[in-house]
């Protein structure tokens, strides 16, 4: 039997997701302050766009030690 190897995120999944978090939680903290409608295009656009995209980004296989 084959071994699974772990996959590693790149670089670039990893600021794509780090870009969502920062979405995610101004879109709430915009949403606190009563402004709906910015806070609302952010949050969509974190969870259906941003998310998905760092995730679907190509892995990069990790090296054998």
């Amino acid at each position: 039997m084959k071994k699974q190897e772990k996959q590693v995120l790149t670089m670039r999944g990893y600021i794509v997701l780090a870009i969502s978090l920062l979405f995610i939680a101004s879109g709430y903290l915009i949403m606190s302050f009563g402004d709906r409608t910015i806070s609302i295009v952010l949050l969509i656009l974190a969870y259906i766009v941003l998310i998905p995209v760092a995730l679907l980004l190509p892995y990069k296989q990790k090296e054998k030690e």
